[in-house]
């Protein structure tokens, strides 16, 4: 009985005394105030060409119950909107890089809501959140706890949920289920220069007709966010659309038939200026961004017209050109190597497997030539090109060992 009552004594002191040393793991982080939450390095969630058929309307100063009116003349039940909704049917973009903390893949119109909550950490360590509704059912492509790259897509736009037509309800709040106040949802409408069109039409709202001018002055002048990514978060949209693979200095060669425009900005929405008839023409450039919409934009460095060095393009007109090098050896050891490109070629085949490394230079797009069983080789490809004035290359290598 003594040692039980002693076993007993001894629990209640480590009771009270291991609480002094524990230390509290996984701890959550703590959420930013409206004010805390950066303005910068978010990518707009939906293509350029999908219409903004309401904007974030919430104001403690009431700018913006211009807006207001606008819902309340359409018959929309919930006038307050603490968000943008994007028109159409499209695939949906995370507007920034997180962990998704919130996600409901499958509902119905009028039902429940198809919904995904990210969760971001931002550079003072506190974390925010932004809210993306009414995906269509089905067609979420991340799950609980995923994290998401920035541009990374998340699903497709639907209807689901307190709906009348496919579209996205896009928020940046500081809780996962935020009230509808400018405490807890920071205005995300777009800023004018962004190219983003309205549906917004000329409506007549308590007597006075409103052109679409009008709307979009309201929308756009009270806009916030910048739509322009840091460079951390261009760095993960990068990583997340190359797979990990850089890309600095680069071939273009054009694919469109039709006019291609060149920008003076890493953007879409920069000065334009079109070119014709430059299909099959190539264009030596350099990564340079990624835009508000989640396209790497790429800037001329040399091409044929030396008016465009300096400007911008995207790759959607243009082909990467890279070189499809393979190589194989048969059972006599020979080495066998071919490149894709037929001109301009040079083939280097190093002997690794000594000290001295043996080097093999060849001026061909292909080549067969004797291995030695046992060595280990290192294969390079290079094609040039010749644009303008000036020579560029490009190169791929694979490592061969010949058993």
């Amino acid at each position: 009985m003594k040692q039980f009552m002693k076993l007993i004594s001894i629990l209640l002191v480590l009771t009270t005394v291991l609480p002094l040393f524990t230390v509290p793991i996984n701890a959550a982080s703590p959420v930013a105030s409206v004010s805390e939450i950066p303005t910068d390095g978010w990518l707009w969630p939906a293509p350029p060409d999908n219409q903004i058929s309401s904007g974030y309307n919430l104001s403690k100063n009431g700018e913006l119950n211009f807006l207001k009116d606008s819902r309340k003349a359409s018959g929309v039940s919930h006038i307050d909107h603490g968000g943008i909704d994007i028109a159409g049917t499209f695939t949906v973009m995370a507007a920034r890089a997180g962990k998704v903390v919130q996600v409901q893949k499958t509902g119905s119109n009028n039902g429940t809501t198809c919904i995904v909550v990210l969760e971001h950490t931002l550079p003072n360590g506190k974390v925010c959140y932004s809210r993306y509704l009414h995906f269509a059912s089905g067609t979420i492509k991340v799950k609980l706890n995923e994290t998401v790259k920035a541009g990374q897509p998340l699903g497709t736009s639907g209807n689901t949920g307190p709906s009348y037509g496919n579209h996205l309800h896009f928020e940046i709040t500081t809780s996962i289920n935020p009230k509808n106040n400018t405490n807890s949802k920071l205005n995300v409408n777009p800023k004018r220069s962004l190219g983003i069109k309205t549906q917004y039409g000329k409506r007549t709202i308590n007597k006075r007709t409103y052109t679409k001018s009008d709307f979009e002055s309201v929308l756009f002048d009270h806009s916030i966010i910048n739509y322009s990514l840091s460079s951390s978060e261009a760095e993960d949209i990068i990583a997340y659309s190359m797979n990990s693979k850089s890309c600095s200095n680069i071939i273009l060669s054009c694919t469109s038939s039709s006019s291609v425009k060149f920008y003076d900005t890493p953007s879409t929405y920069g000065k334009p200026v079109s070119r014709s008839n430059i299909k099959g023409k190539y264009f030596h450039a350099s990564f340079a961004a990624v835009n508000a919409h989640g396209k790497r934009m790429f800037r001329i460095d040399d091409c044929d017209d030396t008016s465009l060095i300096g400007y911008y393009i995207t790759s959607s007109d243009f082909r990467e050109e890279t070189i499809q090098l393979s190589v194989s050896y048969d059972k006599k050891y020979y080495i066998t190597v071919s490149t894709s490109k037929a001109s301009s070629n040079e083939i280097i085949i190093v002997d690794q497997t000594y000290k001295t490394v043996s080097t093999k230079t060849f001026k061909s797009a292909s080549v067969k030539t004797p291995g030695i069983k046992g060595h280990t080789y290192l294969v390079k490809a290079r094609v040039s090109y010749k644009i303008g004035k000036r020579t560029y290359h490009l190169s791929a290598s694979k490592a061969l060992i010949v058993k």
